[in-house]
C-alpha cells in the first residue's frame, strides 16, 4: 500500500516522498549520535579550510548536500526513465543508504560533494546509451571524474569502470576513449587557471591535487558491514540477478554499468582503504536505483512494503549498531 502510493503520481505520493525524505536527513541529524565535527582532517582540505572559522555552517552544509543528492536521485531523461526505477522509491532509498553513514553525512562534506559528482556521471552514463555522437557528454564526464577526485583522490580509479561502461554501452570508438582522458587532463588546466594568481603557484598546485589523497579517511569499521546493510544490499542483489536473467538487452547493459560502478568503488573501498562508510557514500545512488527497481516489480504489496521499511528504518538502526 504504501510503495504503491510512493509509485504513484498523485499529489499525495509527492508530498508523502518528499516528507520522509526531509524528515529522515533532519531527524537522522539529531539522532546519529555522533559529533558532528569529529576531526581537522576536513578543515585541512583545500575547499574546505574556510570551515575552519565557520565550523557551525559545516553541518548545515552536509545537509544541503544531502538534499541535493536527493533531488539528483529523482533526475530521469527521457532516453532512461524505461530503464530506471521509480522516483520516489529511488530518492526515499537513496537518503536512507546516505543518511545511514551518519559518520560521513554531517561531517564529511568532500565525500559528499564526491558522491553528487559521482551521481551525475553515473546519470550521463545512463544517457549517452542512445546517443549517436556523445563525444561531448564522454568529455564532461572525464571533467567531472577529475574534479570528484580532488575531493576524494582515489576516485580516480574509476576511471577503469567507466571505460568498462563505454565498452557496453558504446561501440568504443577511440575518439570517444581519447575525449575522456581529455576531460581528465583538463582539470589540470582549470586548476592552473585559478592558482596562477597565487605567490606560490607551485606550492598552491601540488595542495590542491593532493588534497584529496591525504590520510584523511577514517577506517570505519571496514573489517565488517553493520548488521542494517544486510537488508539494504540483499534487496540490491535481487535486482541485478532478475536484470541480468530475465530483462531485455538495454536493462541489461545498464545493469552492467551500474555492476561495473559497484565494483570499482569496492575496489577502491578496500584497496586504497577509505572506510566503507564512504564507499556505501559513492555507491548510494546505484544501490538505490536497483533497490527501488525490486519494489516496482514486486507482485506482492506486502513484500515491497516489508522491503521499503526496512530500508527507511537503516538510518535509525544505524544509531542503535554504531560502526
Amino acid at each position: 500500500m504504501l510503495t504503491a502510493l510512493l509509485r504513484s503520481r498523485t499529489i499525495m505520493g509527492y508530498l508523502l516522498s518528499y516528507l520522509i525524505c526531509g524528515a529522515t536527513i533532519i531527524v537522522g541529524y539529531y539522532l546519529s549520535g555522533t559529533n558532528p565535527y569529529p576531526s581537522t582532517a576536513v578543515y585541512e582540505h583545500w575547499a574546505f579550510e574556510w570551515a575552519a572559522d565557520h565550523s557551525t555552517a559545516l553541518g548545515f552544509l552536509c545537509i544541503g548536500l544531502l538534499v541535493v543528492g536527493a533531488f539528483l536521485a529523482r533526475w530521469r531523461t527521457r532516453e532512461t526513465r524505461p530503464l530506471l526505477g521509480s522516483t520516489n522509491l529511488t530518492m526515499l532509498c537513496f537518503t536512507s543508504i546516505a543518511v545511514a553513514q551518519s559518520n560521513v553525512a554531517y561531517s564529511r562534506p568532500d565525500t559528499l560533494v564526491a558522491m553528487l559528482l559521482g551521481a551525475l556521471i553515473f546519470l550521463q552514463l545512463g544517457n549517452i546509451y542512445k546517443f549517436e555522437s556523445a563525444l561531448s557528454s564522454i568529455f564532461h564526464i572525464g571533467l567531472t571524474l577529475a574534479a570528484m577526485s580532488l575531493m576524494v583522490g582515489p576516485t580516480i580509479f574509476l576511471v577503469v569502470p567507466i571505460g568498462f561502461s563505454l565498452l557496453v554501452l558504446r561501440s568504443g570508438n577511440w575518439r570517444e576513449w581519447a575525449a575522456l582522458l581529455f576531460g581528465v587532463i583538463m582539470c589540470v588546466v582549470f586548476i592552473l587557471m585559478v592558482v596562477i594568481w597565487e605567490d606560490q603557484v607551485g606550492y598552491r598546485f601540488q595542495d590542491t591535487l593532493q588534497a584529496g589523497w591525504m590520510a584523511s579517511f577514517e577506517n570505519n569499521g571496514s573489517e565488517s558491514l553493520s548488521l542494517y546493510m544486510i537488508p539494504i544490499l540483499t534487496i540490491a542483489g535481487l535486482a541485478i540477478f532478475s536484470s541480468l536473467t530475465s530483462a531485455t538487452v538495454s536493462e541489461r547493459n545498464i545493469t552492467l554499468s551500474n555492476l561495473g560502478w559497484l565494483s570499482g568503488v569496492a575496489a577502491i573501498t578496500l584497496v586504497m582503504n577509505i572506510g566503507w562508510q564512504n564507499g556505501m557514500m559513492l555507491a548510494a545512488l546505484p544501490l538505490s536505483l536497483f533497490i527501488s527497481r525490486t519494489l516496482d516489480k514486486s507482485t506482492r504489496w506486502w513484500s515491497a512494503d516489508l522491503m521499503l521499511l526496512l530500508i527507511l528504518a537503516s538510518p535509525f538502526l544505524s544509531s542503535l549498531w554504531p560502526s
